[in-house]
């Protein structure tokens, strides 16, 4: 996003017009403050009236814009950061998580915290929005169903093209883990390629559930060339957490899970970014819920919202408040890799 492109504010005011006027179903309260589809964009709103920058970067396979929202430093900022999440439909506590991140963040920048000094921020909340949409219909209509795909059936965290395909899981369960025609074969991945190639620094993907922060790489037990520094921004992390999540390459989880096209893998090895995926929460289903044990919404959704994003928000925020360290950053591949 640089400040010769096209402004691209009055597109997400007609935007945010379309939704105002259509129906907008929200989670019942049953399941805890998630938001609506339409409130996720009126906290953009908020943002950019507070001076962020709000720019579409593509369309979902549904035809839905995707919005990316930008703080801070614009001009040759001295480190580039992005949080972004929903690549799995289902998966609402990551969306409150990311919002939340940006929302801090802007705080911090307003009141010009030294730590932001030269840090530009980017976030994209909703990377699936199709799927979004899908789900608090789902929830609405009372029906919850478990859905993980865009709307052409593709696992989107498995189209990417770092390790695609390099792995079992989507041979033997297709049904769940579809990764695609080809690599960034689906419009969603293809339009966040074209925003990791603008080179961030760092950047942090949202995901639910299991406590849990991963870096690359996610194909496998090798580490990366700039592991430590890896490793070294994972413990920033678990050290701003008051219930701190276990941290591993994710390659290393489970002797037999892998995830070939995964977002990190691709950021890291196409666009040498310093890239980590947090799993937030540790799911909703409980004992004592019966109602929890069938719904797939719960599976991921935590019902304390607040409680969980607070775990997690500071924690998030040390991507772009830890200094800058010196090292080898893994280069990205030549043309035509």
């Amino acid at each position: 996003m640089n400040d010769r492109e096209p402004r691209t504010e009055p597109g997400f005011d007609q935007f945010l017009a379309r939704l105002r006027v259509e129906p907008d179903p929200a989670p019942p309260a049953r399941y805890g403050a998630y938001s609506s589809y339409a409130r996720i964009f009126e906290r953009l709103e908020s943002l950019r009236r507070r001076g962020a920058r709000v720019e579409c970067i593509g369309r979902s396979t549904g035809g839905e814009p995707m919005w990316a929202v930008r703080l801070g430093e614009s001009e040759r900022p001295r480190l580039r950061v992005l949080y972004f999440a929903n690549l799995h439909a289902q998966e609402f506590i990551g969306v409150e998580a990311a919002l939340a991140t940006l929302e801090r963040a802007a705080e911090r920048i307003a009141a010009r915290d030294p730590r932001y000094d030269g840090v530009e921020v980017t976030g994209v909340p909703t990377a699936n929005p199709d799927g979004y949409l899908q789900v608090v219909r789902d929830l609405a209509a009372g029906r919850p169903r478990f859905r993980r795909k865009n709307l052409q059936g593709v696992d989107l965290n498995r189209n990417f093209a770092e390790g695609y395909r390099s792995d079992w899981l989507p041979r033997l369960l297709p049904q769940i883990y579809n990764p695609g025609a080809g690599p960034l074969s689906e419009p969603e991945t293809a339009a966040l390629d074209r925003l990791f190639a603008r080179r961030f620094d760092r950047a942090l993907s949202f995901h639910s559930f299991g406590g849990w922060i991963f870096w690359p790489w996610a194909t496998s037990r090798r580490p990366s060339p700039d592991d430590d520094r890896l490793r070294a921004l994972a413990t920033a992390m678990q050290s701003r957490q008051a219930r701190p999540y276990r941290a591993v390459q994710l390659g290393r989880w489970s002797r037999f899970f892998r995830a070939g096209g995964a977002e990190i893998d691709h950021l890291h090895g196409r666009h040498g970014t310093l890239a980590l995926l947090m799993e937030v929460s540790h799911g909703g289903r409980s004992v004592g819920r019966p109602s929890t044990w069938l719904d797939p919404f719960a599976w991921f959704n935590p019902l304390d919202v607040r409680g969980e994003v607070e775990n997690v928000v500071e924690a998030a925020l040390a991507l772009a408040e830890s200094p800058k360290t010196q090292g080898t950053l893994l280069e990205p591949p030549a043309a035509g890799r």
